[in-house]
């Protein structure tokens, strides 16, 4: 418990309880968002506007311009407003040497320890988009780490701060480059080319406005720095934030599009712009790789090489609203007929965080190797696992982590293991080594494991767009997908079809699997019974495969 948050808390609810629009907080002396948002409450009764918490344009534009030390502390009289922006320093973690209601030099000296964090001008004086930096839980403390990626983010941030804090805002400079520092580089950028509105969203008319930048262009101070903190985000580091385009951003601009797949000339148009500001880049790019859920007939086939696409990916046993979408022996025979590659992925469902676990990793693992071995695919090829949805930075360690994990210990060996997903969980599993490649949903450009992240170093293909290409028999719906030089397609004249068998089961496999779910039931329910421990098991391992009410119903009454 933190005393002067405590302190704080107190003060709010015996000031402002009762007064429209507050409601009181718990007095726990831990500082979180409801603190902040009783504080921000405060603030907007003690200067005249609806009262709603949210520190937004409304609130900003009727702060005072300026609020700084009071000439003589002694003979001051406490007031609200200063109560309040010491409450929140207090809670944001910096000290103004008391809870008295006067802006004195400890207040002053809190705030030019913030705006050095901030890396802005340290005067002492708040101004109302420093008010706004203060309330709110960001951490403004940068810790050094052994990954210059790290320090170079942190550096950006502080940038933002220093050349457009006062205009879209500050960026906590924590090295932490996520959606809100993502989004003020954008709106940095709109700024700076004059596209409206200065939204942070880096759509057709922000791209319009993309100036071409080379080693031969002059002027452009400010977009050559953009374009260089957007190289260090994307992990091309120009060696300085200096504003001219030297050999270090021409290398950095080259080694990025070499990189990206997006043709390297190192001369930063607006493919380049695009690439570096939202995950799914130009969509209008070529590609000769695509994925569908269609099964490929000949006409389809003929559809996709007509289009310059020569490999496709395809679902190992996807099924979806009662339709067989997987892959077949036949339709391999019609890959081999068209010279087309293939590359296998594998998902049921996996669209939310509660499917993944390590145990449906292991079942995963086993359904995909089966399917795999009964198409014929060889031991070396990339199998990708889906995890198609929104996944948020706790969902990685709790769900996506483990499930890879159990994908891995059933798979790999007979099958490598590759992931499909945002660019963070494709990249946080290469490095604890439970992939081998991946497939980047890029189309998804608002999700958050994409927005600011880099594009992870083992991406195979990069699904950045969905469209539906010819006509009659052979119109067909794909993703297409860019292709790096890592690319794992298989030639389907490689697979030699068969008559269709089920394919052989590793005994010791399913045992182990059947004898860790029992293990499981065992424990949670010790105090069952054998049957209802069975019942457990049971229910697990159709969860992803019944969901009917008359399913339960039968497992309840027999």
């Amino acid at each position: 418990m933190d005393q002067r948050v405590l302190q704080t808390q107190q003060w709010l609810n015996a000031t402002y309880t009762g007064v429209s629009g507050y409601s009181s907080i718990t007095e726990d002396g831990v500082t979180g968002n409801a603190t902040f948002t009783a504080l921000i409450k405060a603030l907007q009764i003690e200067i005249g506007v609806t009262v709603d918490g949210d520190f937004g344009p409304t609130t900003l534009g009727a702060c005072p311009s300026t609020i700084s030390q009071v000439p003589d502390v002694d003979t001051a009289t406490p007031i609200n407003l200063h109560y309040i922006i010491q409450g929140s320093l207090w809670c944001k973690g910096y000290s103004p040497g008391g809870f008295t209601g006067i802006f004195g030099p400890g207040t002053a000296e809190a705030i030019r320890e913030f705006q050095e964090d901030a890396g802005i001008t340290q005067d002492g004086v708040v101004r109302p988009y420093i008010l706004q930096g203060i309330m709110n839980t960001d951490g403004y403390k940068f810790t050094e780490t052994s990954d210059p990626y790290d320090t170079y983010k942190h550096l950006v941030q502080m940038g933002l701060n220093q050349y457009y804090g006062s205009q879209i805002g500050l960026t906590a400079p924590n090295g932490l480059w996520e959606r809100k520092s993502h989004k003020n580089l954008i709106k940095a950028v709109q700024i700076e080319w004059g596209a409206s509105p200065v939204d942070g969203i880096f759509g057709d008319g922000t791209l319009a406005k993309a100036p071409t930048l080379s080693r031969n262009t002059s002027g452009y101070t400010n977009s050559k720095r953009l374009l260089q903190w957007s190289l260090a985000i994307n992990g091309f580091y120009p060696g300085g934030f200096t504003g001219t385009f030297g050999s270090g951003t021409y290398n950095a601009v080259y080694g990025f599009q070499e990189f990206a797949c997006i043709g390297a000339d190192g001369i930063a148009g607006k493919r380049t712009w695009a690439s570096l500001l939202k995950s799914c880049g130009d969509t209008t790019r070529p590609a000769t790789a695509c994925d569908t859920s269609t099964r490929l007939t000949a006409a389809k086939a003929t559809t996709l090489l007509n289009a310059g696409y020569n490999t496709v990916g395809r679902y190992l046993t996807k099924v979806e609203g009662g339709i067989d979408k997987n892959l077949t022996i036949e339709e391999i025979q019609v890959l081999k007929n068209a010279g087309l590659k293939v590359f296998p992925i594998f998902q049921t469902t996996g669209t939310s965080a509660e499917y993944f676990s390590y145990l449906q990793g292991m079942f995963d693992g086993i359904a995909a190797k089966n399917a795999a071995t009964q198409l014929v695919f060889p031991s070396y090829t990339v199998i990708f696992f889906a995890a198609d949805y929104d996944v948020l930075t706790a969902d990685i360690d709790a769900n996506i982590v483990p499930y890879f994990r159990g994908v891995y210990n059933y798979i790999n060996g007979a099958y490598r293991v590759g992931v499909y997903g945002p660019r963070s969980i494709c990249t946080k599993l290469r490095e604890l080594g439970y992939c081998y490649s991946s497939f980047v949903g890029d189309m998804s450009s608002g999700f958050t494991g994409n927005i600011g992240q880099k594009l992870p170093e083992s991406w195979a293909y990069d699904q950045f767009f969905e469209t539906v290409i010819g006509t009659g028999d052979g119109a067909i719906a794909i993703d297409k997908c860019a292709v790096s030089p890592r690319a794992t397609a298989i030639s389907a004249s490689l697979l030699i079809p068969t008559t269709p068998e089920p394919p052989p089961v590793d005994p010791s496999d399913e045992f182990e699997v059947y004898e860790t779910l029992y293990s499981l039931a065992n424990d949670y329910a010790s105090d069952g019974t054998i049957r209802e421990k069975n019942i457990l098991v049971l229910n697990f391992l159709r969860h992803t495969r019944y969901d009917s009410g008359e399913w339960g119903y039968h497992c309840r009454r027999d």
